[in-house]
C-alpha cells in the first residue's frame, strides 16, 4: 500500500471548498517528509518535527486543515502495508531519476522509492 493509497481512504475526511488544493499541499508536504525521513526506523515524533519546521511552507489559508490531514495521514504510517514492507525488505533507490524516449517523445521524472520486497515462502 502506497502513501497515495493511505489519502485515498482518507477521503472521507475532505474538506469543504478548496479541497483539491488543500489536497495538493498534504501531498506535497507528506512527499517532503517521507522523502527526508527514515523510513527504517519511522518515528511519528520525527515526522511531526519535520511538519512544524514545514509549515511555512504551506499557504496561511490553506495551513490548518492541511497539517491536521498530513499529521493524520503520518499518524496512520506506522500500521500501514507498505510501512511493514520496507521494513521487512529493503530500500534499494530513492528519488532515482529515469529518462524513457517514446517515438518522438521523451519522459523524465524520478521514482520516489524502489524497494525489494521480502519474499515469503509457505
Amino acid at each position: 500500500m502506497s502513501v497515495s493509497k493511505l489519502m485515498e481512504e482518507d477521503k472521507s475526511k475532505t474538506y469543504s471548498g478548496n479541497g483539491n488544493e488543500i489536497s495538493i499541499h498534504v501531498g506535497v508536504l507528506i512527499h517532503r517528509i517521507l522523502e527526508k525521513i527514515n523510513l527504517n526506523s519511522f518515528s511519528l515524533k520525527e515526522a511531526e518535527e519535520m511538519v512544524d519546521s514545514l509549515s511555512s511552507t504551506v499557504p496561511e489559508k490553506f495551513r490548518k486543515p492541511v497539517l491536521s490531514q498530513v499529521i493524520r495521514l503520518l499518524e496512520r504510517y506506522p500500521s500501514s502495508q507498505i510501512d511493514m514492507e520496507l521494513k521487512d525488505g529493503q530500500i534499494l533507490f530513492r528519488e532515482l531519476p529515469f529518462h524513457h524516449k517514446e517515438g518522438d517523445r521523451f519522459i523524465e521524472g524520478r521514482i520516489d522509492l524502489v524497494y525489494q520486497k521480502k519474499v515469503r515462502y509457505t
